[in-house]
């Protein structure tokens, strides 16, 4: 109870108040949402693959590119810190292959191996929700009895992600 002052005397409100009008909120939910789980899936992709952030980006440019020469990677190449040996790296790695030895009139050309498109389609689907992250000692690395704290705290994460990802098959218009 509280007391309101008028201009003649003090009146005793009983409790009611008057009615709110209330605010009509709507809410759009996103069309895209796969960014939402981009830190886990990277990361598993950077343990799983052994790739670096850099490289990982390198290939998702290359991927779209499908068949690039040394100009076009040294081209995206440079928005990145300088490394001079990260193609060769790559190439050691089994992710980029030459698709074209060069000759007199045409330069080298090179291509992602069956290896980085299955990778990069690997994290598409898992990005989109159409597959989960293994959770498998053998299968995932981050999972194994040796793994650091780094690890353990992403597994954390990681099946989170996959009750999501689960829960979206179960209900596909729920999200």
């Amino acid at each position: 109870m509280g007391r309101r002052k008028s201009k003649d005397n003090y009146r005793i409100s009983i409790g009611v108040k008057p009615e709110k009008k209330r605010k009509r909120i709507l809410r759009h939910y996103p069309d895209y949402t796969f960014m939402k789980y981009w830190r886990v899936v990277r990361y598993w992709a950077q343990r799983q693959y052994g790739v670096t952030m850099i490289e990982l980006e390198i290939l998702f440019f290359l991927h779209d590119e499908m068949l690039f020469n040394k100009t076009t990677f040294d081209t995206y190449n440079n928005i990145f810190r300088w490394d001079d040996s990260r193609m060769a790296r790559l190439k050691e790695k089994g992710l980029i292959r030459v698709w074209r030895e060069p000759t007199k009139a045409q330069s080298r050309l090179f291509e992602l191996s069956f290896k980085a498109k299955k990778m990069i389609a690997s994290i598409y689907k898992k990005l989109n929700g159409e597959e989960p992250i293994p959770t498998t000692p053998q299968r995932n690395p981050i999972f194994r009895k040796n793994a650091g704290f780094a690890d353990k705290t992403f597994a954390i994460a990681i099946r989170q992600f996959n009750n999501k990802v689960k829960e979206s098959k179960q209900h596909p218009d729920i999200e």
